[in-house]
């Protein structure tokens, strides 16, 4: 491999030389062929006179030792015993007094706690030079017994592991009730605002005493399943054109309308009923508040006509089966960006609905799925959503597996009947009726709800009440 009159060492120092003296290695491997040496290529040379062996090669090569200088040793800082606990000197002339339940507390912090130099100097309310000296003064690190020599001394094996195993549970626990407090604290700033709502409804609704709607009943029996959709109430919205006349009497007698005709249309039965969103007025930007009555009063407004529906089917021998999605003007937040499903006053009538009901078997509430409500008829399944956020209804199918007929909407206060994505998308009236929104796109259908009927292979008609 190399030229038998030169040793691996010599070529190794001849290599050095050379690389020092600047020649690149490629150059030094052309040399070292000239003069017989074979077997050292480009990256072997450059392997040999890495810097690291360079200064070895030549530091093996010199007659002058190299000369290690030592630096000074570490000052390390000194403890006395007090009557109290320990006093440490450390730096020009520091000192730091602390009792052994302050000390041997440290170094569970900082030994099985994981907290850092600054965090345990904060919690025992020492500065980090002072907690750094007490610390180096009993040779402490991280994986060292947080015990002082003399506590260690008194103690066996045994009770030592029992004093490390019983701190390390109670760091664990405080860390989980750390961690779960946090959360609480977080849950109450995301939502602090929504409480606030909830408590100025809860004020409201406690004053509900209603009353069932005086309607008469007559009895006609089907063998069919009922769907009732109520959408866009916009309790406490004003109107007052020729389009369209609504306040809160108005919302009333409509509740009223509704009840007396279901009663007599359907026979008692499991009626399902379905909010499909924008129950209330909302906070959406300032022309609605112009236009308001309210939103704490609105909250307690249509919470009262439910209320009273309910009890007037009840009475009249009818079960109810309730799903509820949130529209956008449901959002307790004007801002687009800052909404969510469950921030909204939708929500608070759902949960005042439900306060009023939790003891009456004849009434089943039913969460929806992500804001979509999958209502289950016979061996299909009807999905109710608002339809604010996308124009294309029919690609939510895709989402459950469940075999679903026909997808509802609502949002733009005017009836339509579609197809999407090969599946059939209703667009039901507003029961409000028309409003500004809708008359800016040319679009108007008469207020009401639509009840639909429902047989074994699908709808069977649909009436506006």
């Amino acid at each position: 491999m190399t030229n038998k009159s030169m040793t691996h060492d010599e070529i190794k120092r001849l290599c050095v030389k050379w690389r020092v003296s600047g020649i690149q290695p490629a150059e030094i491997a052309e040399k070292l062929k000239e003069i017989g040496v074979v077997g050292y290529d480009r990256l072997r040379v450059k392997s040999i006179t890495r810097p690291d062996r360079c200064v070895r090669v030549l530091a093996e090569s010199d007659d002058k030792p190299i000369e290690e200088k030592e630096g000074e040793t570490e000052r390390k800082p000194k403890y006395e015993r007090t009557e109290k606990g320990y006093t440490v000197y450390y730096g020009q002339n520091q000192k730091v007094s602390a009792t052994v339940e302050e000390i041997e507390k440290a170094f569970k912090l900082f030994c099985i706690g994981g907290m850092t130099l600054n965090q345990t100097a904060l919690t025992m309310g020492w500065t980090r030079a002072e907690l750094y000296a007490i610390k180096t003064a009993f040779l402490i690190t991280k994986d060292s017994i947080p015990l002082l020599p003399e506590t260690i001394d008194s103690m066996n094996a045994d009770e030592i592991a029992e004093t490390i195993r019983i701190e390390k549970k109670r760091t664990a626990l405080n860390k989980f009730h750390s961690a779960k407090y946090q959360d609480i604290e977080k849950d109450n700033k995301t939502f602090h605002q929504l409480n606030y709502y909830f408590n100025l409804a809860l004020e409201k609704i406690q004053t509900i005493d209603p009353k069932p709607f005086d309607v008469q009943r007559k009895i006609e029996e089907k063998a069919e399943k009922h769907l009732l959709v109520i959408a866009d109430i916009h309790a406490g919205a004003i109107s007052n054109n020729r389009l369209n006349t609504y306040n809160f009497e108005v919302m009333r007698a409509r509740f009223e309308q509704v009840a007396e005709k279901i009663i007599n249309l359907l026979p008692p039965c499991e009626l399902v009923i379905a909010d499909g969103g924008d129950r209330i007025m909302g906070l959406l930007h300032g022309s609605i508040l112009r236009n308001n009555e309210g939103c704490v009063d609105s909250v307690f407004e249509v919470t009262e006509c439910y209320t009273k529906l309910f009890l007037t089917l009840i009475k009249h021998g009818f079960t109810i089966e309730f799903h509820s999605i949130s529209g956008n003007h449901d959002s307790i937040f004007p801002v687009k960006t800052d909404r969510s499903d469950d921030s909204s006053f939708s929500r608070i009538v759902d949960w005042a609905l439900q306060l009023q009901f939790k003891h009456f078997k004849q009434v089943k509430f039913v969460e929806a799925i992500d804001n979509m409500a999958l209502i289950k008829l016979f061996d299909y399944g009807v999905l109710l959503l608002h339809g604010d956020k996308s124009k294309k209804l029919g690609r939510y199918q895709r989402l459950f597996k469940e075999r679903i007929i026909e997808i509802i909407g609502a949002h733009y206060h005017s009836y339509s009947a579609t197809e999407d994505d090969n599946i059939p998308v209703y667009r039901v009236n507003s029961f409000c009726g028309n409003d500004e929104y809708a008359t800016g796109l040319g679009l108007h259908s008469e207020p009401g709800v639509r009840l639909i009927t429902y047989g074994k292979r699908g709808r069977i008609c649909d009436r506006l009440l």
